[in-house]
């Protein structure tokens, strides 16, 4: 299984990063790699989502389920499609005017060849992932947290 923790301090709250990071229908429009992403179900503190991910001529459809506790914390979870298992723990906690991001990531594909393909990309994966999520809190709030 491949892990990893990523952290960054950004300029924007706790809450307007939650906003980001549970957007993930925006996903496709600032995240790399993501295809499509549509909520097929919604509930008050969680959301059922089918997306496609991919890179290049390779692509793969999946379902996950996120948990939202919102501004602090969301889990994502899938044994779909091509993920054996996949966790993703965002934790956002306030800072000042700024929030300490929190990112991590465990998975593990049904495919061995694109799990050590995959094992050699993740060291890039969660600093990708912040920094999307950093610009796209500057496009919707600015440079910094007023």
């Amino acid at each position: 299984m491949n892990g990893k923790q990523t952290q960054r301090t950004l300029p924007w709250s706790a809450q307007q990063l939650f906003n980001v990071i549970a957007d993930v229908e925006a996903y496709p429009a600032f995240m790399p790699g993501y295809r499509h992403a549509k909520v097929t179900a919604q509930e008050e503190r969680s959301l059922r989502v089918e997306q496609l991910v991919g890179i290049g001529p390779i692509a793969y459809h999946f379902v996950s389920q996120a948990r939202l506790e919102s501004p602090a914390h969301l889990h994502i979870h899938s044994t779909d499609g091509p993920f054996r298992l996949l966790e993703i723990d965002w934790q956002l906690q306030q800072e000042g005017a700024g929030c300490r991001v929190t990112l991590d990531t465990r998975f593990e594909l049904r495919n061995r060849m694109l799990q050590q393909l995959a094992s050699r990309l993740s060291s890039f994966s969660g600093e990708q992932i912040l920094a999307a999520i950093s610009r796209r809190a500057a496009q919707l709030y600015g440079q910094e947290n007023s």
